[in-house]
């Protein structure tokens, strides 16, 4: 495994993680199934900040 490999492997992994949690906080407010898949998108390229 290359550097660089290993180095978009590990942003692919934080996406991921961030999609995640906003799928979760997105769920446990009730929200219909668009406003979770916004919530996620919004979450994971935006990166929590």
């Amino acid at each position: 495994m290359t550097l660089e490999t290993f180095l978009i492997s590990l942003e692919a992994l934080g996406v991921i993680a961030f999609a995640l949690s906003g799928i979760i906080e997105a769920a446990r407010k009730k929200f219909d199934l668009v406003g979770v898949v916004m919530v996620g998108a919004i979450a994971a390229f935006g990166g929590g900040t």
